[in-house]
């Protein structure tokens, strides 16, 4: 004898079987927001993916060396200062250096500033300190009218500016071996100021020089 099957609850067997409107609602709101949810939970994964990367790569960075400071050319700290009268401007150099003040021989104002700490050999015989001079010229014209002026013998080589000041650079046209090297020249009022040195010769050192030159202040 065939036993038949008891189904504990018919109605609620077929209402799971059952395509009504709702299950259809349902069907529809599952097949839209399930797409759109995986989509933003995995851009939510990206986004912490790839804010971590760059904080575990600067960790894993090996410290930049700090860069150390070009030398100067010696301490500053005891150098002294010159301070000139007419026109008026100063100008700091080493404390073993020393100004003399040359203008009578040098008409009209001319300045050695020396270097008393050593001597060289001078072409006409014995020995001399390392020198450059400071020149003041009176003259009412431009600068570049006084550079192109063939009776001061100058050729005209560049512009620098050092510091605060800007320079026209020249040197002599007769181009002595040994003579005024390179002049470093600024128009300050009515006078024009040569700063010059030839290292070469009897000169300081260029970065003396330009250290020095650095310093000037009207």
């Amino acid at each position: 004898m065939e036993e038949k099957i008891k189904i504990a609850n018919p109605t609620l067997h077929r209402y799971l079987f059952t395509v009504t409107a709702f299950s259809k609602l349902l069907a529809l709101s599952l097949f839209i927001i399930l797409p759109f949810l995986g989509f933003y939970l995995g851009m939510q994964y990206q986004q912490k993916v790839t804010v971590a990367t760059p904080v575990v790569s600067e960790v894993q960075k090996p410290p930049t060396p700090t860069p150390t400071p070009s030398s100067t050319i010696g301490s500053t700290t005891n150098w002294k200062t010159y301070t000139n009268t007419t026109p008026v401007f100063s100008f700091t150099y080493p404390s073993n250096y020393a100004v003399d003040n040359r203008s009578k021989q040098f008409p009209p104002s001319t300045l050695f500033v020396e270097d008393m700490s050593k001597q060289v050999g001078y072409e006409g015989g014995g020995n001399i300190n390392p020198y450059f001079t400071i020149s003041i010229n009176p003259s009412t014209v431009s600068i570049t009218d006084y550079v192109n002026n063939k009776n001061n013998n100058l050729t005209y080589l560049s512009t620098q500016s050092v510091s605060a000041n800007t320079f026209i650079v020249t040197t002599e046209t007769h181009g002595a071996g040994c003579g005024s090297g390179n002049q470093y020249l600024l128009k300050s009022g009515d006078f024009i100021i040569s700063l010059a040195n030839n290292a070469k010769c009897y000169g300081i050192s260029d970065g003396i020089f330009n250290q020095i030159l650095s310093t000037l202040k009207f």
